[in-house]
């Protein structure tokens, strides 16, 4: 009997390391689906382009996987193709992949996006403006700078003349200094002239008196 019950525990403890061992596997089996089942995406870094911008894409994928980006024109036609890795935190990224020409089609253009790992693909669109449109907000920038130029021409002619003015005053003043110092220097002589004066009238009195005495 207790032979019995101890091959039971036995059996029970095998069980048991054998669950505790198949779900060791089953999670290493998970983990790497986990890791790849990153969400693929991609954007552009504008909404929209004018003719001569260049376009940049990023997005998510399959860490360390490779991707392939394609750009499509409104008659799509593949306008440019690119592949590119994915860095170990799950993140990529193209910089410039196309500049748009005067010759390339306006309105919505497409880019698409395929994980060569998951074989996954995704896509966004973005707008390139018409020529004639950005023609028109070209011409509507340069009016609006020429405005700001003449604005800035009255200020300065108006600086230009409360310059004129205060020279003016700078002028008049130095004048009136002028005449100042002439009318100070004209009475000063004055007063130094009837101090002589008074001074010589004092000097003949006393010779004078001197005289009579000596008689």
């Amino acid at each position: 009997m207790r032979n019995i019950s101890q091959k039971m525990a036995r059996n029970l403890v095998a069980r048991n390391a054998f669950l505790v061992v198949l779900a060791i596997l089953m999670m290493l089996l998970v983990t790497p689906s986990i890791v790849s089942a990153n969400s693929l995406s991609v954007e552009t870094d504008k909404d929209a382009y004018n003719i001569g911008d260049s376009i940049s894409i990023s997005g998510t994928a399959t860490p360390n996987a490779s991707i392939s980006i394609k750009l499509f024109d409104p008659s799509n036609v593949t306008k440019a193709e690119n592949e590119t890795q994915v860095t170990s935190n799950g993140n990529y990224s193209i910089e410039d992949i196309y500049v748009l020409k005067v010759t390339d089609e306006p309105s919505t253009w497409r880019v698409s996006v395929r994980d060569l790992s998951s074989n996954e693909t995704a896509g966004a669109t973005f707008e390139v403006v018409a020529l004639c449109e950005w023609i028109e907000t070209l011409e509507s920038q340069v009016a609006n700078l020429l405005n700001q130029t003449e604005t800035l021409e009255t200020q300065i002619t108006s600086l230009q003349n409360e310059t004129e003015t205060l020279e003016s005053l700078v002028e008049d003043l130095s004048s009136r200094l002028s005449a100042a110092e002439t009318s100070s220097m004209v009475a000063y002589g004055a007063i130094v002239m009837s101090v002589v004066s008074v001074a010589l009238s004092i000097v003949a009195i006393t010779r004078k008196r001197w005289s009579v005495r000596t008689n």
